[in-house]
């Protein structure tokens, strides 16, 4: 076989580590943190509403209706990210290691450890994919003229 008709072997994804070498996967890794945020958001809402009609699962949880602060938060991070947003990946990495050391401080637990470390690390992707995407598109490309915004 020729090996110029050969497919190339697509390279996976390092999902707590991923490549940002280029725009795609600066940009793939950034959705790891929309991603994220979105999840946050869509969780922490819902059990809010449980909590504000009486659940006492969610209640247990100490969500209350000021728990819809935090979702709307993390809705406008997630809103951020999806638009490449390096204001929104920093404050979306410092906004959930912070939920999740006030949580361990005031409920003296620190919850599902595999999905705090997944989620961490979905927040670094998005931060080095946003910034990564930042400098990718200051720097010119091979045929010398600068590179432009997506």
């Amino acid at each position: 076989m020729n090996p110029e008709t050969q497919a190339k072997p697509k390279s996976k994804n390092n999902l707590f580590w991923p490549d940002v070498s280029t725009l795609d996967k600066a940009q793939w890794a950034s959705r790891q943190a929309f991603w994220a945020a979105s999840f946050c958001a869509v969780v922490t809402a819902l059990l809010s509403g449980l909590a504000i009609s009486g659940n006492a699962f969610a209640k247990g949880l100490h969500l209350s209706a000021w728990s819809l602060l935090d979702a709307s938060t993390f809705g406008v991070i997630a809103l951020g990210l999806w638009k490449q947003s390096r204001v929104a990946a920093t404050a979306g990495l410092a906004f959930y290691v912070f939920e999740q050391a006030y949580a361990m401080m005031t409920m003296q637990r620190f919850g599902n450890p595999i999905m705090v470390v997944v989620f961490t690390f979905a927040f670094i992707a998005g931060v080095r994919g946003t910034y990564a995407r930042a400098r990718l598109l200051k720097e010119p490309d091979p045929t010398g003229s600068m590179s432009q915004a997506a």
